[in-house]
């Protein structure tokens, strides 16, 4: 498109559904020629946001208005200097040369300079220009330009002459710009997209930490012909007991004659209703019901839609002055209690998180269909809310949630990155610039029926707010107060992020429900911690709870022909490569990702029996680029979950362990597995059944649990599944299934998996405790462990299972001896940290995209004796848990030139890709060591289980875990057998210098 001439991008006029006009191509004509009078220089001060533009609520795809297109090539310069407006560019002065495409932004359009992150990229001013015809005007018709959103702010010209100044990104705009152009003829336009205004949104279109750096007219633009006296706001606010549409109408001005407004609700091509309202004399503002003959309800089920169609006549004369229309959703959505209720039913609010993340256009698509197919996908996996992070939902998506059924938390940008420190000291500017953006924004999509409610912010901390702070985004005369007067029908929450109470110590907050972070920050797989709340609204978790997952090279295809470039892929090779890792890539990925649906589930699921908990925010759909969270891929494609298989945690009615932590069961036990019933479906249950069966090589157990009642809304105990695993020489995984049945129709099923351990034989099952440190057993096995951790080692001892090294177990292994030596606390251990004191090493669960450069990504284990009888299927599936939380990996970079390869691998952060293991072996001298940084001995342990913590290794493990005594088992097998015969050599100096004591961290 670069080097088009001026009069190449002239356009014609679109024809409309009422063909008013004859298209016809324009001729070239400069823009000079068209330019009236000069602008005044900008002032040194930041200009205000211009009163002539108004919000622009009604959706170009529904218009019986005359319009002009205004879509399409436009002229295109940059502008580093800011020096445009001097050199006359708004008149058509200057040669521009380039081109680029409206709606869209010029750095998806190969304008900018090469960009590490995307194809090309400038932050600086710039300008577009084009013409267009105006077509003849009555005496009582305007000419008025519509904006569709411009970021971060524009000024606009035609003919020559400043319309206006705007910086209302994200609200449609429209303004009256008759008195700028000439009927019947040729006029220029001129926008101007500025620098960032110090007044200004801070949201995630302005959060460019590493992706999407853009700016410019990403919606449409158009010219509409409209009666000076017409249809400027409307408010839709349903009744759905009484199946009435109540319909506020606002006028541009008061009609000169008497006219009236007639309402009428369309079904298709069918009225449902119609009014007709008298409009008083000398006012502009009127209300009107108009009772519908039957209807049906919206729902994320059921997204039923309407179109509202609004006239204004002339009495006297025949002649319509105005037609304009809307859609709208009969539905009511509000709270009672602690639950949220959706046309009278309880519901559920399974909620993802937005980032608008698009690669292709950089910028949020302006086409409806391009969000539909993929907001479809969303509710295929059970999905029926989103929320942006700190940022709007655009009219073109809510349009396509209105049609796909997928409720909205409408968050203001009102400070993210940039500004996000500025809300706790907020001065009179901001608060005047944010109550007017609030204005624009809730009026623009109000009757959109899939907007539930509006946010005023996330993540404030009420402790370091002013008290002014806490009053204007909290307050109920501050801009919740504001927002429910612009919406009364929708909920209002002043804060998505902390605190579960409406009082706090600077006042009353305003605000109908609680979204808040998990009390732990990030939830581990079976950890149970109950949230905390004032139980006077419902809560639901804020961006919960950020599981990533291990980049996908694969991604590199889909990536070929974006404007964004996969940088996150280039960093994960060269590191994996530099790290002798290369060839792993795909193993880990595949492990990775397993670990990410693992934990997913988990804490789904979790949310599902969780007391108090009414829905939650899935952080997030999709990946975000390097940030590698998501249910699918950046390209919205699933990663390795089908819709059916997220369905049994995610749907209106799923069925759920009523208890976890304990996947691992002893053989020949009775086993009680209590389940539980979240049940929020259309209407109670009873008469429901639910089967269960165990499936694999030792399954062969079933039953059925009869279920009199499910009230809907609840979270309901059922009973529990009742099994002995049979014996075995050997542990063994038990897939355990269930399924619900209401009056002999299937509603969901779900399954889990449980391992059952033999239990494992004297003096193993004592030897590791505490009150046997010291003591040698008749096996040759010595233990040198807690306090007898730097004990002598005696003369007929042929095993030692030891915790630390010195020179002494040094000299045992190097004369011939075998050691189990389960380090911590050593030097070998990774200590990376993120921020002073966490390290998201001891976590099971998968690191969020916030941990700087280290954390698990997940674990390979390799094919190797040592691990054979233990099941595994190449990973630390969850018998591993409690013996992998609360311990540190080793870092065994300094052995790799010994030759020392991992038997299991712990992955970490793509971005480093440190050497780290949970198990590897060696030779020291003519002896063995097995040497593991698992909590084995801390689970066999006997203790007290405390509250999780970053500090207390102890705190991640039950009591006496039979997993951990029969790994140990394993690995005195091991040590026993004959296959112990490490390839690889360490210096005696150098394993005494690794695996020494050290302070520990944990």
């Amino acid at each position: 498109m670069k080097g088009l001439p001026f009069a190449q991008l002239s356009k014609g006029i679109a024809m409309t559904r009422h063909c008013w006009f004859a298209y016809a191509m324009l001729l070239a004509v400069p823009v000079s020629a068209f330019a009236a009078e000069s602008a005044t220089t900008a002032a040194a001060e930041e200009p205000q946001q211009s009163d002539r533009f108004i919000p622009d609520i009604f959706s170009p795809r529904i218009s019986y208005r005359r319009q002009v297109d205004l879509n399409g090539v436009w002229e295109f310069r940059r502008d580093p200097e800011s020096t445009g407006a001097e050199q006359g560019w708004y008149e058509g002065k200057v040669s521009f040369g380039e081109a680029m495409r409206v709606p869209g932004v010029p750095q998806a359009q190969g304008h900018g300079e090469p960009h590490p992150y995307q194809r090309t990229a400038f932050e600086e001013p710039f300008w577009i220009r084009r013409s267009f015809i105006v077509p003849r005007l009555e005496d009582d018709e305007r000419f008025w330009l519509r904006v569709g959103g411009i970021l971060p702010a524009a000024k606009v010209y035609v003919n020559g002459r400043e319309v206006g100044y705007t910086k209302s990104s994200r609200t449609p705009q429209r303004v009256d710009i008759t008195d700028f152009v000439s009927v019947d003829a040729i006029n220029s336009i001129a926008i101007n997209v500025c620098d960032f205004p110090e007044v200004r949104l801070d949201g995630l279109l302005e959060w460019n930490e590493g992706t999407q750096l853009w700016k410019g007219p990403y919606r449409p633009i158009f010219g509409e012909v409209a009666n000076a006296c017409s249809v400027v706001d409307t408010y839709v606010h349903t009744n759905t007991a009484e199946g009435v549409v109540n319909v506020d109408v606002d006028l541009t001005q008061a009609p000169h004659a008497p006219a009236e407004i007639e309402l009428a609700v369309m079904d298709g091509e069918k009225r449902l209703g119609k009014t007709t309202v008298l409009i008083p004399e000398n006012q502009s503002q009127l209300h009107g019901s108009v009772k519908l003959r039957r209807f049906e309800l919206w729902s994320p089920e059921h997204p039923k839609l309407y179109t509202l169609e609004i006239t204004l006549k002339e009495i006297a004369g025949s002649r319509d002055l105005d037609k304009v229309a809307l859609r709208f959703g009969m539905r009511e959505f509000k709270t009672e209690g602690t639950k949220f209720y959706l046309n009278g039913k309880p519901l559920y609010l399974r909620c993802f998180g937005e980032n608008h993340y698009y690669p292709d256009t950089l910028c949020p698509p302006s086409d409806v269909n391009w969000y539909l197919p993929r907001l479809k996908r969303a509710r295929e996996y059970g999905m029926n809310g989103v929320k942006g992070c700190v940022e709007v939902i655009t009219p073109d998506y809510l349009e396509a949630c209105d049609e796909a059924g997928i409720l909205v938390i409408q968050e203001m940008p009102f400070g993210l990155s940039t500004l996000r420190a500025n809300r706790y000291t907020i001065d009179e500017r901001f608060k005047k610039y944010y109550s007017y953006e609030l204005d624009g924004l809730v009026r623009v999509s109000r009757n959109h029926a899939a907007v539930a409610a509006y946010s005023m912010s996330s993540e404030l901390s009420f402790e370091s707010q002013t008290q002014d702070s806490f009053n204007f985004f909290s307050g109920s005369d501050g801009l919740p107060g504001q927002a429910r007067r612009l919406a009364p029908h929708a909920l209002v929450i002043d804060c998505t992020g902390y605190v579960n109470t409406i009082e706090t110590n600077k006042g009353a907050r305003d605000t109908d429900f609680y979204a808040s972070i998990h009390p732990l920050w990030l939830k581990d797989v079976f950890e149970e911690a109950d949230m905390e709340t004032d139980g006077r609204v419902p809560m639901i978790l804020h961006e919960y709870n950020w599981w990533g997952n291990y980049p996908d090279l694969n991604l590199r295809k889909k990536y070929s022909h974006s404007q964004l470039k996969p940088f996150w892929l280039d960093t994960l090779e060269k590191t994996a490569w530099a790290q002798g890792q290369g060839e792993l890539i795909p193993r880990y990925y595949e492990n990775s990702i397993k670990l990410q649906t693992l934990s997913r589930k988990d804490g789904i699921e979790y949310a599902r029996r969780g007391k108090l908990i009414e829905g939650y925010i899935l952080w997030l759909l999709i990946d975000f680029g390097h940030w590698t969270e998501g249910l699918l891929d950046d390209f919205w494609n699933p990663k390795n979950v089908t819709p059916e298989e997220f369905l049994k945690s995610n749907a209106d009615t799923v069925i759920v362990l009523a208890q976890d932590g304990n996947r691992c069961l002893p053989m020949g036990v009775r086993t009680d597995i209590p389940l539980g019933i979240s049940h929020y479906g259309e209407s109670d249950f009873d008469g429901c059944v639910l089967t269960w069966k165990t499936v694999g090589e030792y399954g062969g157990n079933s039953g059925e649990i009869q279920v009199d009642e499910l009230p809907q809304g609840a979270f309901t105990q059922v009973g529990a599944a009742q099994f002995e695993p049979p014996a075995a020489e050997t542990a063994y995984k038990i897939d355990f299934e269930v399924a619900l049945f209401h009056k002999n129709r299937l509603v969901n099923t779900n399954n889990w998996s449980f391992w059952a351990f033999p239990e494992v034989a004297e003096p193993l099952r004592s030897a590791a405790l505490p009150e046997n440190g010291g003591k040698i057993f008749d096996n040759g096995l010595f233990l040198r462990t807690y306090a007898a951790g730097a004990a002598p080692i005696p003369a007929q001892a042929k095993v030692v299972i030891a915790n630390t090294a010195d020179a002494a177990l040094a000299d045992f292994i190097e004369s011939g001896g075998c050691c189990v030596l389960f380090t911590h606390g050593a030097e070998i251990e990774n200590m990376k940290m993120y921020y002073e004191k966490i390290s998201f090493y001891p976590l099971f669960r998968t690191i969020p995209w916030n941990a700087g450069d280290s954390g698990n990504s997940g674990t390979l284990i390799s094919p190797h004796p040592a691990m054979e009888a233990f099941p595994h299927d190449g990973m630390c599936d969850l018998p591993f848990i409690n013996m992998l939380k609360g311990n540190l990996p080793m870092e065994f970079s300094p052995l790799r030139e010994y030759g020392v390869t991992p038997i299991i691998r712990g992955i970490d952060h793509y971005y480093a890709h440190r050497n780290n293991a949970h198990l590897l072996e060696f030779k020291v001298g003519e002896g063995r060591v097995l040497a593991c940084t698992l909590g084995v001995l801390q689970c066999i342990k006997p203790h007290t289980p405390a509250q999780s913590s970053y500090d207390k290794a102890d705190a991640f493990c039950p009591n006496q875990s039979i997993e951990a005594r029969y790994l140990l088992k394993c690995f005195w097998d091991y040590v026993n057998g004959e296959r112990f015969e490490p390839a690889a050599v360490v210096p005696r100096a150098e394993f005494v210098r690794l695996f020494s004591k050290r302070t520990p961290a944990f």
